[in-house]
């Protein structure tokens, strides 16, 4: 339960998930198309707790078998800690705390040194060709502090690879908070559970 201020609306939260989606092409230009990629599909539970930064996520994931190779690796937010895999989602961490990927969207693309660090996992067990199929859950703190951007220009603004507090939330694709296999596309479904009184939106 969240502390309300007769002063002020309704706290809200915003889940902004950055993914490139892929859509079915149709109509008589649909065979000058070139094949759509392969698309990775995350079931996304996820439940938020703002006073203490907290995130936890069950995710559900299907990743086609054209994207399967040898060696098959994700990479996921160092900050969020993986409680348990299952399926055909063997993890072992094979690189701690690298360069995180950053959208393009939503972050500077020159401040590379800024970027979320995450760890890089190995799936082990993985045949090349062959879809995967597992569920993850994993938590922990997401709370990276607001930065200025573009000082240099009368329009400066603020802004946060990912962020979880009383006053709101913010996850976008900086942030890294959904595992990532390569730059490959991905659509998903999500669910979340929030304090009384929250609300969220995302893209769609």
């Amino acid at each position: 339960m969240t502390k309300r201020d007769a002063m002020r609306p309704t706290p809200e939260i915003m889940i902004v998930f950055l993914v490139a989606a892929s859509w079915a092409v149709g109509g008589p230009a649909a065979s000058a198309e070139p094949p759509q990629s392969p698309v990775i599909h995350h079931d996304l539970v996820v439940t938020l707790a703002p006073d203490n930064h907290h995130l936890t996520v069950r995710d559900r994931i299907r990743i086609p078998g054209a994207l399967v190779t040898a060696p098959f690796t994700m990479s996921l937010n160092a900050d969020l800690n993986v409680q348990a895999a299952s399926g055909g989602l063997k993890l072992l961490a094979i690189r701690s705390r690298v360069q995180g990927f950053d959208s393009g969207l939503d972050r500077d693309d020159h401040d590379a040194a800024s970027r979320v660090p995450v760890n890089v996992y190995g799936v082990e067990g993985a045949i090349p060709g062959q879809e995967l199929t597992g569920e993850l859950s994993y938590e922990g703190v997401i709370d990276y502090t607001v930065q200025q951007s573009g000082g240099e220009y009368a329009r400066a603004f603020s802004q946060s690879p990912g962020l979880i507090e009383s006053r709101g939330v913010y996850l976008a694709g900086s942030t890294n908070w959904v595992p990532r296999v390569g730059d490959a596309l991905m659509t998903y479904t999500l669910a979340v559970e929030l304090p009384a009184g929250w609300k969220s939106v995302s893209q769609g």
